[in-house]
């Protein structure tokens, strides 16, 4: 017999809550795919009250599994750690004392957890961390969690990035996550939440999930067996992965690699002897030290050539020729980057899986004798698999002109400049992206009819066609039933868009918007205003202007700015707290940022979110235009949009002016134009382009 979403919902109604008819439909399909062992792809705008439609079904399955004596686990990953906590923090204690009998518990990325093993190494040569890691020892039986917040309470202080990345668990410390639980808090909440009935993760969680399962749907992975997923937040997911799987080859990162290989070599030739291993590893990492020396001066000559800097620079690693005949040193470093770098990864290549082949049976055999040293051991293997990841991506960028590498996956391979901080010399780095994560995504989603799987976003819908397909086929996600539905808000009597009418010419030249508009907008909502960037130097810019303006009596509202080092999470519940502060914020605020109520009514949008036009883009754009979606450039940034856009109105109650104060919006010859329009189309709202109608709206 088929469960009503009615009946496993009255507990909660007989707490006052509301019945709303979207969160109605949507929780009866999750109810129907948990049943049937089914994927489900949902669409629910804001509002619909997403949350306690997939919770609470998959609470009702934990306990009526546990009354069968049958196991079952289920895993709801979302995209930030803001989405986490209000799960964890909120949404989940309060449905646990109406469905009591299940377990609950979160689990992040490891370097939002202490780890004794890494602040010991971080405390020998640095008093001041020595003093903390002191102090932290002897309040151990006090730390539960190890998590930064619960760790800045009983150090009584604030921790910078920097000091927390010295005593936080690392990958780089531990690249294959064995560390133990008694010293290191993410391992501990890695056991703790394998015997959960319900974990809360984050989409970058599912990516280690999937690596560290490598194909067998019997192991344990990172999360544990598990029957039923519910992936929040779903349009991100594919961006999740792409960044976790993302590989970055400096030559900072070829020393650390070379360092543990060279380690775990040394101590594997005690257990089982290899005279000439060391050579031959040693020649591998000079081949490779030449190959990145080769190319970075390849292409700094080329840009040299070209009139370009090389700081901030990003270039397909392929075949690449210069315009007219080189000579002097760009004729000789093309050469050697045409013969002799492929010859010299193909000696790597070789080379490396001499020493994977050498070191796998060691590391076994010190694992089961349970030898020391295991730790380098691991190290020196885990550095050479990935080192020879790399080179045989690499190797076969060089023989594409465009980076893209449709071997060992797709991937795109660039070569980026940058300048150093402090000691200003040249540097290079080779990033290998994937393209296109369907085929290792298709792992998270379990044998057909074995295992439930709910994708869910209020924005999963590509507006470029109207459909689900991108969102589906991007991550390999099961076929199944759709459902849409629809914001209980009514947007037309709730929200005002704003779109700037261009007449203003008081803008600097490398940016988009009027600076005197945006004053005359966040004064005539009086402050209450988020304000969205998407480059870093024009938010700089605009808090520099105001803070002077602030400085002089003119601007009565409290400025708060999203710095680089700034706590999300206490910036987000200061611009709550004050109900006329003004918030400076970038990209990551565009996203999983929850403020009902008085304290947003303007949400101006400084510039249409297109993607960064480089050749990682260029790389994307030609991928998914052979795949069959010729308009993913402008369906990322429709997505975008849409998701700040849904940043205003988040209850019955609210109020506020959507303002995008992008010019090029309001020209009919830029190519934002068309995009921009859609995507204000797309929000249902009456528009304007008159201030005092914005201030006649809020009063």
């Amino acid at each position: 017999m088929t469960t009503k979403w009615a009946d496993i919902f009255a507990p909660v109604m007989a707490q006052g809550r509301e019945v709303r008819e979207g969160q109605a439909i949507l929780g009866q399909a999750i109810i129907d795919a948990i049943e049937k062992k089914t994927s489900l792809t949902a669409q629910a705008g804001t509002g619909t009250g997403k949350s306690f439609a997939s919770l609470i079904p998959l609470i009702h399955q934990i306990l009526k599994s546990k009354k069968n004596k049958k196991p079952y686990r289920a895993i709801v990953s979302t995209e930030t750690l803001a989405l986490q906590a209000q799960l964890i923090d909120k949404d989940l204690p309060f449905l646990a004392k109406l469905y009591p009998g299940f377990s609950y518990r979160k689990l992040m990325g490891r370097s939002n957890y202490l780890c004794f093993e890494v602040a010991r190494t971080a405390a020998v040569a640095d008093l001041y961390m020595n003093g903390i890691v002191e102090k932290l020892k002897l309040r151990q039986t006090s730390i539960m969690t190890g998590e930064k917040q619960e760790i800045e309470k009983i150090l009584g202080r604030d921790l910078t990035a920097e000091q927390w990345s010295k005593i936080a668990s690392s990958s780089q410390f531990c690249p294959d996550n064995m560390c133990s639980a008694e010293k290191c808090y993410s391992t501990r909440a890695r056991d703790q939440a394998k015997g959960a009935d319900l974990v809360v993760v984050n989409h970058a969680i599912l990516a280690v999930d999937i690596e560290m399962k490598a194909g067998d749907v019997l192991a344990d992975g990172m999360l544990g067996q598990f029957e039923a997923l519910v992936v929040d937040e779903g349009h991100q997911l594919e961006p999740a992965f792409v960044k976790a799987w993302t590989k970055e080859v400096t030559e900072r990162e070829l020393e650390s690699m070379a360092g543990s290989l060279a380690d775990g070599i040394e101590l594997a030739k005690q257990i089982k002897s290899n005279q000439q291993i060391g050579k031959i590893v040693n020649d591998a990492l000079d081949d490779l030290r030449d190959v990145l020396a080769n190319t970075k001066k390849y292409y700094m000559l080329l840009g040299e050539k070209a009139g370009q800097e090389w700081h901030g620079s990003q270039t397909s690693l392929s075949l690449k020729y210069p315009l007219g005949r080189p000579s002097g040193p760009l004729a000789y470093a093309m050469e050697e980057f045409e013969v002799e770098n492929p010859q010299r990864l193909l000696r790597a290549e070789a080379a490396l899986e001499e020493a994977i082949k050498y070191l796998f049976p060691v590391v076994v055999k010190a694992m089961e004798d349970k030898m020391k040293g295991i730790r380098k051991l691991r190290k020196g293997y885990t550095a050479a698999s990935s080192l020879l990841e790399n080179v045989r991506i690499i190797s076969k960028a060089f023989e594409t002109k465009d980076g893209i590498i449709s071997q060992y996956g797709t991937y795109g391979a660039n070569v980026e400049g940058y300048v150093g901080f402090m000691d200003k010399k040249p540097y290079m780095k080779i990033t290998l992206t994937p393209l296109d994560v369907s085929a290792r995504a298709q792992q998270l989603w379990g044998k057909e009819g074995g295992q439930t799987n709910i994708l869910l976003s209020a924005t999963l819908t590509d507006l470029t066609d109207g459909t689900f397909r991108y969102a589906r086929e991007c991550i390999a996600f099961p076929a199944g039933a759709e459902v849409d539905v629809n914001s209980p808000f009514d947007s037309r009597e709730q929200q005002l868009v704003y779109v700037t009418p261009a007449n203003r010419k008081d803008r600097f030249d490398t940016e988009q918007y009027s600076f005197s508009e945006l004053l005359d907008l966040i004064n005539a909502s009086r402050g209450r205003a988020l304000i969205l960037f998407t480059s870093r130097k024009e938010l700089d810019r605009a808090a520099e202007q105001i803070q002077m303006m602030k400085d002089m009596g003119h601007f009565p509202y409290k400025l708060l700015v999203q710095t680089k080092d700034a706590d999300k999470r206490r910036l987000k519940d200061e611009f709550e707290s004050d109900v006329s502060s003004v918030l400076l914020a970038t990209k990551s605020f565009f996203v999983g940022i929850d403020i009902p109520g008085e304290s947003l009514s303007l949400l101006a949008i400084v510039k249409w979110p297109n993607e960064r036009y480089d050749s990682l883009c260029k790389q994307m754009i030609i991928h998914w235009r052979m795949m069959g979606f010729p308009r993913w450039y402008e369906r990322i940034s429709l997505t975008l949009f849409q998701q700040a856009a849904g940043r205003l109105i988040r209850s019955m109650g609210c109020k506020g002016v959507v303002a995008l104060l992008d010019y090029r919006a309001n020209d009919s010859e830029s190519n934002v134009f068309k995009t921009a329009k859609m995507g204000v189309n797309t929000l249902q709202s009456r528009v304007t382009q008159d201030i005092a109608a914005v201030k006649a709206f809020l009063q």
